[in-house]
């Protein structure tokens, strides 16, 4: 028989069950939620630099060359397009202002080719700029490991500073990962961007080895750190110490000419002192995809202007190897053509610096 005791009992009973099972249910939605310390999708910041495997995979990111990813800012191919233009090597038959705008020099602010480019350097140098500190007094790395690491990090932070002064002049000294002072910082002297250069790429000669780590020409040795060192004081009107430095590359046996100058691009050619691949199973290197036209019968988007053309003597090979010619209303237009990779080739063609 159910007393009005009894009736109450089982209230009681059934409202503590309930509150049990209603805390069971969000203790089980809470585990649900929670993100784990380490996602199995991914490595968390602190996990990357705890071996040389990790880290390196880090470095490889850094080198990688993926049409619309991360990795040296030229996998777009904008950067040898604007540079070009401006140069007035090539110019624009097309319709896209923002490239019309290199040729004719009214660049504007809002141009997103150039917008590209300042991001894609400043995005390397956080990459390079979290490794060297990420590596620094690295219990879990070697001595030799960091020391290797450290010259490629530098003399890639040299390359991406030496772009930039010489497109834009004076830009802002970038050498931590602490966004919130990088946000603030002005715009340096030339002459202070071309001292860090300096500075970074003295570090790399005294800590890169003279033989590549990794096979091909894909990560920076010792003899690229001193050929961008040769270009730089090039640059600077040293011409004693560009000479100097050029001629160690030289004399170092590492680098010749190659008989075929349709070899010079591809891989491990003895040519290239620095190069990278084109990270991409669909297409090629972009300033194939650019340069190149569909047909032989289509005008080029892109054609050789005469001032560069009339550079060539009679008999320069490269003017047949580097360049393609489409007859277009009875005349000639040429167009370039060092890189003929639209597709994935092999052996694969290489950027190369």
């Amino acid at each position: 028989m159910m007393t009005m005791e009894n009736i109450c009992t089982y209230r009681r009973v059934f409202h503590l069950s309930s509150l049990l099972a209603l805390l069971s249910m969000l203790g089980s939605c809470k585990k649900l939620i929670e993100i784990p310390v380490n996602p199995p999708t991914s490595v968390i910041r602190e996990q990357i630099f705890k071996d040389s495997a990790t880290t390196l995979s880090a470095v490889a990111g850094v080198y990688s060359l993926t049409p619309g990813g991360a990795g040296l800012p030229y996998q777009d191919g904008t950067f040898t397009i604007s540079t070009s233009l401006s140069g007035h090597e090539i110019a624009y038959t097309g319709s896209t202002e923002e490239f019309s705008q290199f040729f004719t020099y009214n660049v504007t602010p809002v141009n997103a080719v150039l917008n590209g480019i300042w991001q894609a350097h400043y995005t390397e140098i956080y990459q390079v700029n979290d490794i060297l500190e990420n590596i620094k007094d690295n219990g879990y790395l070697s001595t030799s490991f960091i020391r290797q690491i450290t010259g490629e990090m530098k003399f890639v932070r040299a390359f991406c500073y030496f772009n930039l002064v010489n497109l834009f002049g004076g830009v802002p000294l970038v050498t931590t990962t602490d966004y919130q002072t990088n946000a603030r910082l002005p715009r340096a002297q030339s002459e202070a961007v071309y001292a860090q250069i300096l500075a970074d790429l003295g570090d790399a000669v005294q800590l890169l080895p003279p033989a590549y780590p990794s096979p091909g020409h894909l990560r920076p040795n010792l003899y690229t750190a001193i050929a961008l060192q040769a270009k730089v004081n090039l640059f600077l009107g040293k011409w004693q110490q560009a000479y100097n430095e050029a001629d160690s590359v030289i004399r170092s046996g590492d680098f010749s000419l190659v008989t075929n100058l349709n070899d010079v691009f591809l891989d491990n050619s003895k040519e290239a002192i620095w190069q990278v691949p084109v990270l991409n199973t669909f297409q090629g290197s972009m300033e194939a995809s650019y340069f190149l036209p569909n047909s032989t019968t289509v005008a080029p988007n892109f054609v050789i202007t005469d001032s560069l053309l009339n550079q060539f003597e009679p008999g320069d090979r490269r003017l047949s190897a580097w360049t393609g010619v489409n007859v277009i209303g009875g005349q000639n237009v040429y167009y370039p053509a060092k890189y003929k990779d639209k597709q994935q080739t092999t052996p694969r063609q290489i950027t190369c610096f």
